[in-house]
């Protein structure tokens, strides 16, 4: 069994979305609390390892902060940084080509879904690897959490009801089926908040392009109500064991 964290939180809330299951990549940002104690626990499951493999690929070959780093133990690379220095001091585009490049790949997504006829509201099929990753990662979750004896809430989060979903409707029942068998084996409380939040409450692009990920101030309320009495209850169901 994994040491126990040294800061127990009270109760662990998961929120649910099948859309979530066709990226599995990790923000750079969690370079900031990857210890080397957090890496070694990381290491002690499959899914640990092949997650830290993932992410320290991708930040390796992905890294914008230094543009030379491909040159490392190399004396170009030393030329190279000088003159990237001068040429961002000296010449305004340049010092903000990594937000042009940003802005260049978000032109090409749009680009892309318009040549295809890609809609919000087109139907977005589960990527067989990164559904499997992403529920080998939820279920060491759940086993972690269990090993720990820290309760856990988990829950499907809203889908807007005025409109057809945008996902392919068996798989979309399969998946919830396996989160409730996951969820039950574990121990951990489970709610299905599907319809909880009316088409008027959620949010929009613009007038042909639906939202289905956001919904407005008043949606989140309804979220946090139905949650309130679950939280209250398994953090002093908690606390009572303690």
């Amino acid at each position: 069994m994994a040491e126990a964290p040294s800061r127990r939180p009270d109760l662990l809330i998961v929120s649910l979305v099948f859309d979530d299951l066709r990226e599995d990549d990790l923000r750079g940002d969690f370079v900031r609390i990857l210890t080397p104690e957090f890496r070694a626990h990381l290491q002690s499951s499959r899914i640990g390892q092949e997650i830290l493999q993932r992410f320290t690929s991708s930040t390796s070959a992905g890294n914008d902060s230094d543009d030379a780093g491909g040159l490392e133990g190399f004396g170009q690379r030393y030329l190279e940084t000088m003159v990237t220095s001068f040429l961002s001091s000296a010449v305004p585009l340049w010092a903000k080509r990594s937000a042009l490049r940003a802005h260049l790949l978000t032109d090409l997504y749009y680009l892309r879904n318009n040549v295809f006829g890609i809609k919000s509201t087109s139907v977005r099929r589960a990527i067989p690897i990164r559904y499997k990753r992403n529920m080998d990662a939820f279920a060491q979750l759940l086993q972690e959490a269990r090993a720990h004896d820290l309760p856990v809430l988990t829950y499907i989060a809203p889908l807007r009801p005025d409109v057809s979903a945008p996902y392919d409707p068996g798989q979309y029942r399969a998946w919830k089926l396996e989160v409730e068998d996951l969820v039950r084996a574990s121990g951990a409380v489970h709610l299905n908040l599907e319809q909880l939040v009316p088409g008027p409450q959620w949010g929009t692009y613009h007038a042909d392009d639906i939202d289905f990920m956001h919904f407005q101030g008043s949606g989140h309320r309804l979220v946090a109500a139905a949650l309130k009495p679950f939280v209250l209850e398994l953090i002093a169901r908690d606390k009572h064991a303690l």
